[in-house]
């Protein structure tokens, strides 16, 4: 409701279409017990954390390759292998999948193959569960059956999973009733969301027709978003936790270090330091600093570009050999 209002009051009658759009990402989740839904928000973190790096370090840096500041010495964390691991071709939902569509298809036999599978191609990443002495396997082995946990280190951290009951909810579908049912109501929190989120999206080219998957809606969501938020200008708010056990007045240092470096933020921060941080338009560069040149309005003419140009060559000039010109300048 909030973000409707304000992106009513901005559009405006110029013609141009402007909104807000506010994208609460899921928490990273990681319990005593994890399963299906759990992967689901865990795989979707890891897309957007790919996302962030992306926007704040990659782009940063080509945009400093173009105007020649040196940062290739920056290293930040890539979580490109986890999400290939997960959603990729062959990856743990296109295992899931494959596993719904055999005819006597079970939990037990999707956790052996992706044992097969992962074990020997990502050793770093993928293991089986461990059932020794104070081990986090041990006691769900007895609730759960050992044959269905396996572990995935994210980029955040280690994270055990039970299969238990992935196939059937994987396979479950909302009826089209249900959705044209939800649809039709006249309370708008029913009705906006229903088609959307219940429905599965378009399939994107080369996918099979068939019936698509819950974890296939859910990927196939999670493009579209990328693909919206690639013709938009992010702007990221980082939330870091003070400590695991959710008390107040209370700082875990190392608990907080943590989450900043598998964030990425120190790698944003020193690509920052190696650039320039605040970044100007020609035009208002110009108008704040022209008081430079009073005595050379002329430099000041021509394309903004050439014209900063011009007003930092006379300002080089000037401050050569007459450290204290710059001082002088203050009151203008």
């Amino acid at each position: 409701h909030v973000l409707g209002r304000v992106n009513e009051a901005l559009g405006g009658g110029g013609g141009e279409a402007r909104t807000i759009g506010l994208l609460d990402v899921f928490g990273f989740e990681s319990f005593e017990r994890n399963g299906f839904e759990q992967l689901c928000i865990n795989y979707a973190n890891e897309v957007l954390q790919g996302w962030f790096m992306d926007a704040l370090i990659k782009r940063e840096q080509a945009e400093y390759a173009r105007e020649g500041v040196v940062c290739d010495h920056i290293e930040y964390p890539s979580n490109a292998e986890q999400v290939s691991m997960l959603g990729g071709k062959g990856g743990i939902f296109a295992l899931l999948d494959e596993e719904c569509r055999i005819p006597r298809g079970s939990d037990e036999a999707l956790v052996e193959k992706m044992h097969a599978v992962f074990e020997k191609s990502r050793p770093s990443l993928y293991s089986r569960a461990r059932f020794g002495a104070g081990a986090a396997g041990a006691a769900l082995a007895a609730e759960v059956g050992p044959e269905t946990l396996f572990c995935v280190r994210h980029y955040a951290e280690e994270v055990q999973y039970t299969a238990r009951g992935w196939l059937d909810k994987n396979r479950s579908a909302v009826r089209h009733e249900v959705t044209e049912l939800l649809a039709g109501s006249d309370y708008p929190l029913l009705s906006l969301p229903s088609g959307a989120a219940l429905e599965a999206p378009p399939l994107s080219t080369g996918q099979s027709s068939r019936a698509p998957s819950v974890s296939g809606v859910f990927r196939e969501s999670l493009r579209s978003l990328g693909a919206a938020l690639l013709v938009t200008q992010q702007h990221f708010v980082r939330c870091i936790k003070p400590n695991s056990t959710k008390t107040p007045h209370s700082l875990d240092a190392a608990y907080v270090q943590r989450q900043l470096r598998y964030l990425g933020v120190g790698a944003v921060l020193e690509i920052g330091r190696a650039g320039y941080q605040v970044k100007l338009p020609y035009a208002s560069f110009l108008g704040r600093y022209r008081c430079v040149v009073f005595d050379q309005p002329g430099l000041l003419d021509g394309p903004p570009r050439e014209a900063a140009e011009r007003l930092l060559r006379a300002a080089a000039g000037k401050l050569d050999g007459n450290p204290d010109w710059l001082p002088s300048r203050e009151a203008q």
